[in-house]
């Protein structure tokens, strides 16, 4: 009877359908829903700290039954987990589930902020993208998608660049895509988060110098959306070929150059040196000489003028003494008491005094 009894309890048909199946788990049916940015899960039972990862490394605590995802990847693949501390269990799931022809989609999708208020960003085209392949890139702003207007296209026609004026006006973080279209075959998309914090180049920042008795002060001032803080290193050059140097003081002529990074921000590197500006800044010594000399030079200029002013007006007067201005014959005149001619003399251009000549008879 006991050996019976246990055969019995040990048959499956006779347990009961949840044992035989066994425990349900805490959280079933995980789904991403893509309109809202959410992972959601249905509870089976209770169940503690929830925590939801993304592939590979970001960690956030579950609200209940959902994780939220500010961004949201539709072109790659990616792994996410839900994993229930008390009691123990973990499930995963990949969205968008695949990527039937990656090689179609644009390729090195990178942007960056610069100029202040700029931002660029850059693709290549896919391998295996037909000829007729057109991109088009979209940047979704909350739960819609904005068409970039500005687009750059290689020799071919395609689109593999778009660029973005005022950026201050965009949120710091969202999703960069870019599609395709072709009649030949199907284009997968490429997606990119911009952080615009960490994803801006620097310009260096123009200088303005001034200067006192014996010491240069420059100034500039730096402009940037989202960084604050910066790390400057200047290059100053008194003459050619001479090193670095921090002491400024009697610098005379020199030549400046600067170059900048975030203070703070990981990703930021050094942006391109600056055009170099030159500076005037005498010492005390220099400037009395130099303030000698501009005066000697302004007094032997106007005594040069004087010289060659007074040169020019004794050389016109000793022209006219020479070579005095010859008058011209204007008319004969007849004179029936000598019986002969006489000439009646026009003055010259140069208006000089015509003497009158009287003849008078031989005695």
């Amino acid at each position: 009877m006991d050996v019976l009894r246990l055969l019995m309890l040990l048959t499956p048909a006779c347990l009961p359908q949840e044992a035989a199946q066994g425990p349900k788990p805490p959280i079933q049916n995980v789904r991403m829903d893509p309109e809202r940015g959410r992972l959601t899960w249905e509870l089976n039972a209770r169940a503690s700290k929830i925590l939801c990862t993304k592939d590979p490394d970001q960690q956030q605590w579950a609200q209940d039954t959902y994780c939220s995802y500010q961004t949201l990847s539709l072109c790659n693949v990616t792994k996410y987990t839900v994993q229930v501390h008390s009691p123990p269990f973990s499930t995963w799931i990949l969205f968008p589930e695949r990527d039937e022809q990656p090689e179609t989609a644009p390729a090195d999708l990178s942007c960056w902020v610069h100029d202040v208020d700029f931002m660029s960003c850059r693709w290549a085209v896919g391998r295996a993208a037909p000829s007729d392949t057109q991109y088009r890139l979209y940047w979704k702003d909350r739960s819609r998608y904005r068409e970039c207007g500005h687009y750059q296209t290689d020799s071919g026609g395609r689109h593999v660049g778009c660029r973005f004026p005022g950026i201050s006006q965009y949120p710091r973080i969202f999703v960069v895509m870019v599609n395709g279209t072709s009649q030949l075959s199907s284009i997968s998309c490429r997606d990119y988060l911009a952080d615009l914090y960490e994803m801006e180049k620097l310009s260096p920042p123009s200088i303005t110098a001034k200067c006192n008795k014996s010491s240069s002060f420059m100034e500039w001032k730096m402009f940037s959306h989202f960084n604050k803080y910066f790390q400057y290193q200047l290059q100053v050059h008194k003459s050619p070929g001479t090193s670095i140097t921090e002491n400024l003081a009697n610098p005379g002529n020199y030549m400046v150059k600067m170059r900048v990074r975030s203070d703070g921000n990981v990703h930021s590197e050094w942006s391109p040196w600056g055009a170099p500006q030159r500076f005037r800044c005498d010492s005390d010594e220099e400037r009395p000489a130099r303030i000698l000399r501009t005066s000697l030079l302004v007094a032997a200029g106007t005594l040069a003028v004087a010289l060659l002013g007074l040169l020019l007006c004794k050389r016109f007067s000793l022209m006219r003494r020479l070579f005095p201005p010859i008058p011209r014959v204007r008319e004969p005149v007849c004179d029936p008491v000598l019986g002969g001619e006489l000439l009646v003399l026009e003055a010259g251009r140069e208006d000089c005094p015509v003497v009158e000549v009287q003849a008078l008879e031989e005695t």
